[in-house]
């Protein structure tokens, strides 16, 4: 019988009880029975604290017209169907449940052999590999779910791997010095990769720097390649100049369509892998129309005007350094309500220290996450620490986000919704109704 949308989706909730875990012999095992659909097509391997994802849908966006590209990316807004994209398009609910029934079997077969299910990010990486092979993809843009070293997505070679600014997140697991953490994000170095990263941290450069000469991996620091001149921008993106660095203008005149002075940056990293394709055989001659197929909703989305409300997936200290800055160079002095929801796995205190001095409030609230923080544990964190700034608490997220509307209405003030992009995928359709 074939599987429902419905049907898929339940399964893969029952998957989810199976927890994380980091190690590979269960995806190993998986990949290997599934005849090993990650093997085929080109593959560029992404990891990094900050900037992975947004690299990844950029490079995705820019490959798509000119090479069949698959794209895995996590976690998704609104629906699993998001993480896997083929060309410029999400599988559709039909590819995505037809898909999985196909390789069901074969994670029952795992299971059996190995005593140990799939979990639901080991299930959804074998899904994305197979939906490639049956694609036909002849590259694939895969980003890291955790880490690097033991994430499932490490089963495959890499044959370029892009490491993105790295910074402190998931301290239990990956380590609590930027030195463990860069190990564990080096490790989808291999040899016969070539490296590109953006870090500028000495303790973490020293890790990558280790890592691809143990591999005896070429490495290329992306911010030295291109330089940029902005003409213009606004919450929709921002118009540039782009040149190789010693040389001629690549563009003169471009609409890149992501917001943020850090998006830049990721680009830079985008066009320096796109150098590594060229110099390893896969021609890519860019146009101006192909940075229109780049997509990143949450991704300091604008989703109205009248009042000006902005949803980014800020989730940690760093994206939400990096959310502030945005946020003073594009409002200066003006206040901003903030509607927020974080999981419990966070440095919360960190995160909302960054977004303070612009705050003319709060709004708290709660994800619908087994991991979430209880909005009452928030709003007291806040009042503890930072007692003059007010703060509304209201646990249902579709209340609280009403709520911050009419604050924002009554004040003329914009409103930003972050902390989690599992927030923002339940909030999102709110909108889409409006």
């Amino acid at each position: 019988m074939s599987f429902s949308y419905s049907q898929a989706l339940e399964r893969l909730e029952n998957i989810i009880a199976s927890g994380i875990k980091y190690e590979l012999n269960n995806i190993r095992k998986l990949l290997s029975l599934l005849g090993h659909p990650e093997q085929g097509y080109r593959i560029i391997h992404i990891t990094g604290t900050k900037g992975k994802g947004s690299t990844g849908a950029i490079l995705s966006g820019l490959l798509s017209r000119h090479v069949k590209t698959g794209f895995f990316s996590s976690p998704h807004l609104i629906s699993p169907c998001e993480r896997i994209r083929i060309g410029d398009q999400d599988l559709t609910e039909e590819e995505f449940s037809r898909n999985l029934e196909e390789i069901w079997p074969v994670l029952e077969e795992t299971e059996r052999l190995t005593g140990t299910r799939p979990t639901y990010f080991e299930t959804l990486t074998a899904l994305a590999f197979y939906s490639f092979k049956k694609a036909g993809v002849e590259l694939a843009v895969v980003e890291v779910g955790l880490g690097g070293r033991l994430d499932a997505t490490n089963a495959a070679f890499g044959d370029i791997s892009v490491i993105t600014r790295i910074h402190y997140d998931h301290v239990k697991i990956l380590g609590n010095t930027l030195t463990a953490i860069s190990r564990e994000k080096s490790g989808i170095i291999k040899p016969g990769t070539r490296v590109v990263h953006s870090n500028r941290n000495p303790e973490v450069v020293k890790v990558i720097r280790k890592a691809a000469a143990k591999a005896c991996a070429p490495l290329a620091y992306a911010p030295s390649r291109y330089s940029f001149r902005v003409l213009s921008q606004d919450h929709s993106g921002q118009r540039l100049s782009i040149c190789r660095r010693g040389g001629q203008d690549l563009f003169s005149n471009v609409f890149f369509p992501l917001a943020g002075a850090h998006q830049l940056e990721n680009l830079k990293v985008a066009l320096t892998v796109l150098d590594m394709l060229q110099a390893t055989g896969t021609t890519v001659c860019l146009e101006r129309s192909d940075f229109s197929f780049i997509r990143w909703p949450g991704r300091l989305q604008k989703v109205s005007d009248h009042p000006l409300v902005l949803l980014d997936g800020a989730h940690n200290e760093i994206s939400s350094q990096v959310l502030a800055a945005y946020l003073r160079s594009s409002f200066g002095c003006n206040r901003i309500y903030f509607l927020i929801g974080i999981l419990a796995d966070k440095n919360f205190p960190k995160f909302i220290s960054s977004l303070l001095p612009m705050a003319a409030g709060f709004i708290v609230t709660e994800i619908d996450n087994k991991r979430k923080l209880p909005a009452s544990d928030l709003a007291a964190e806040i009042r503890k620490h930072y007692p003059a700034h007010k703060v509304t608490t209201e646990p249902d997220a579709k209340k609280a986000l009403s709520l911050a509307l009419s604050l924002a209405k009554r004040d003329h003030l914009p409103l930003v919704v972050t902390g989690s992009l599992y927030l923002l995928g339940f909030l999102l359709p709110e909108f889409r109704k409006s």
